[in-house]
C-alpha cells in the first residue's frame, strides 16, 4: 500500500505520540508499584529505559505493518520522533528533562525492534 509523503508524516507523528503515551503510562505504573527514587541506579535506569523500549516497539510495529517502509527508516523515524515528543512534553510539564540518554536509547531500540519484528514475520510468512 503506497501513501503520499504527507500521509506518511502524519502516521509517523501519530505513532510518536502513541509511543510517548504508552511509555508514560508504563512509567507511571512502574513508579506506582515500585519505589524508584530510593533504589539503586540499575532500577532507575531500567525504569527510564524499559517504558520507551516497549512504547517504541509497539508504535514501530504498527507503522511498519501499515506503511511497509524499510525497518531502519521506520525505527529511526519512530525513535527520534518519540524522543522529540517526550523531550518537549517533559520540558512543558516538569521544566527539566531527566535521563534523556536512556530515553533516547529506549525509543531507538524499541523502534528498531518493533519494525524488525514485522520485517522478520513477513519474510517467514512469505508476504
Amino acid at each position: 500500500m503506497v501513501f503520499g509523503k504527507r500521509t506518511s508524516f502524519d502516521f509517523y507523528l501519530a505513532m510518536s505520540f502513541m509511543a510517548f503515551g504508552i511509555s508514560t503510562i508504563l512509567n507511571e505504573l512502574i513508579t506506582f508499584f515500585f519505589d524508584t527514587s530510593g533504589s539503586d541506579a540499575a532500577m532507575g535506569v531500567m525504569a527510564m529505559f524499559l517504558p520507551p523500549l516497549i512504547g517504541g516497539s509497539g508504535a514501530a510495529y504498527l507503522i511498519q505493518s501499515r506503511l511497509g517502509d524499510g525497518y531502519l527508516r521506520t525505527g529511526l523515524m519512530v525513535g527520534i520522533g518519540s524522543f522529540f515528543v517526550d523531550f518537549v512534553m517533559s520540558l512543558a510539564l516538569s521544566g527539566r528533562p531527566m535521563g534523556m540518554l536512556w530515553i533516547l536509547l529506549g525509543y531507538l531500540s524499541g523502534g528498531f525492534f518493533g519494525s524488525l519484528f514485522v520485517n522478520r514475520t513477513r519474510t517467514e510468512v512469505g508476504t
